[in-house]
């Protein structure tokens, strides 16, 4: 085979226990030209002759990496994990050398990163899909746009990927003569290990070690990459207004005059006792946040002071569940509590705007909050304290209307009857 036939990839040669391996790049379109990704079926368990993959669906994933590359002002692309089956490697000095692959389809398998090079894949699909749209022979100021739109993807192609290649048939040599054969004979009837068979124990190892991104950390990096002015990251992009509520919750945390002034736990400490964490009180105000548009077309102080009010009122009437030597023995700043009680903030923030109000103060939503002084929050004897999860939460938030209804809080029963005639409709509908 010439080199011609053949991607020549300039690398660095290490070994790490008898496995070689070769560090170095590869664009992006070449990638493509020679890869294959072994994606795992749930029917690949049944049958000895079934294909042995082990790969994960990824397509959302790679809408998500292709928008990346291509709008993120810095993109960042991590190391693939390749296997080669049939390659060379000419030393020129030291480790240091080129590793020539054959320029076929199915040269290298993706071990780890497939939904990086299925980004590109994307990519490459759209340059077809549009000169398969836009026919070569249209002329014009549409023609030089869209090809202008073509000409920068194709760029995106050049893309240098940094890769690690691991030799699968030298790594079957290696674990082939450490295993217990018996057990390969008697589990899956054959005497030899294949490449598939190392490729995925590698694909296991990775992904299992791999510990991912504390979410109250995940907020927090949303927020500052977000507020840096960079974009083109799509899960920033589609969850936006986490971005927005991270300082209010932040601020909550920090401010002195704050009834929750050290009892939200930011860095999200595990542990049954511990106050609520970052991003479960973020994710609870996303009622008032997303589907309010009076609120969330206030001022950030204006927000931030609706807030403090309303849970300077709840701190009024349940004055020793924020201290910090006795919240574990409350549910208040416990997760299933804070999303029922956000929600109800959301339903209090309409009730007081019904009333002309821009941002309500704390007298505003104590005369909607005064039939919940007598509530029991209690760690042992609470009625929500065997609640447990998003339905556990909702239920919490409907016994708390249901208070609020028998003490003659008339928005609360009309919020109720709303929430039955949803029930109502889905159950009619399903």
């Amino acid at each position: 085979m010439s080199t011609r036939e053949k991607i020549e990839i300039p690398v660095v040669r290490l070994e790490q226990r008898g496995l070689l391996l070769y560090q170095g790049k590869i664009k992006a379109r070449d990638l493509l030209e020679i890869w294959d990704v072994k994606r795992f079926k749930e029917e690949y368990l049944i049958g000895e002759t079934a294909p042995p993959g082990y790969q994960r669906e990824a397509e959302d994933r790679a809408k998500q990496i292709s928008t990346y590359v291509s709008e993120c002002q810095i993109p960042l692309v991590p190391s693939l994990l390749l296997a080669v089956k049939e390659s060379e490697f000419e030393e020129f000095e030291r480790g240091y050398g080129v590793l020539r692959i054959p320029r076929q389809d199915g040269a290298i398998t993706v071990i780890d990163g497939q939904h990086r090079g299925l980004g590109f894949d994307w990519i490459q699909d759209s340059i077809r899909e549009r000169m398969r749209l836009f026919p070569t022979v249209a002329t014009g100021k549409g023609r030089k746009l869209e090809d202008d739109v073509v000409s920068k993807l194709d760029a995106l192609l050049d893309f240098e990927l940094p890769a690690t290649f691991v030799d699968s048939k030298k790594a079957v040599e290696v674990a082939h003569k450490r295993i217990d054969k018996s057990i390969l004979e008697r589990e899956l009837g054959r005497a030899e290990l294949s490449e598939d068979d190392i490729e995925r124990v590698f694909f296991f190892i990775i992904n299992k070690t791999q510990k991912a991104i504390n979410p109250s950390l995940k907020d927090v990096h949303m927020y500052l990459i977000a507020s840096a002015g960079i974009n083109g990251i799509p899960i920033i992009a589609k969850e936006r207004w986490r971005t927005e509520a991270v300082p209010l919750v932040r601020d909550l945390h920090y401010d002195r005059d704050s009834p929750l002034c050290g009892l939200i736990n930011l860095i999200g400490r595990k542990g049954a006792q511990q106050p609520v964490k970052l991003n479960t009180f973020v994710t609870s105000l996303k009622p008032l946040m997303v589907k309010n548009p009076r609120f969330s077309g206030l001022e950030r102080g204006q927000q931030l002071q609706y807030l403090k009010a309303y849970w300077e009122v709840l701190k009024e009437m349940y004055p020793h569940a924020f201290r910090e030597d006795k919240v574990k023995d409350y549910l208040v700043l416990r997760s299933l509590s804070v999303y029922a009680l956000n929600r109800l903030a959301n339903d209090v923030f309409n009730w007081c705007r019904g009333e002309k109000t821009k941002v309500p103060s704390e007298d505003d939503i104590r005369k909607y909050l005064r039939p919940l002084e007598d509530f029991n929050w209690s760690q042992e004897t609470s009625p929500i304290g065997a609640y447990g999860g998003q339905k556990g939460a909702d239920e919490a938030y409907k016994r708390l209307l249901e208070e609020l209804s028998k003490g003659g809080i008339k928005e609360a029963e009309r919020q109720l009857q709303e929430i039955e005639t949803r029930l109502l409709r889905r159950r009619g509908s399903s």
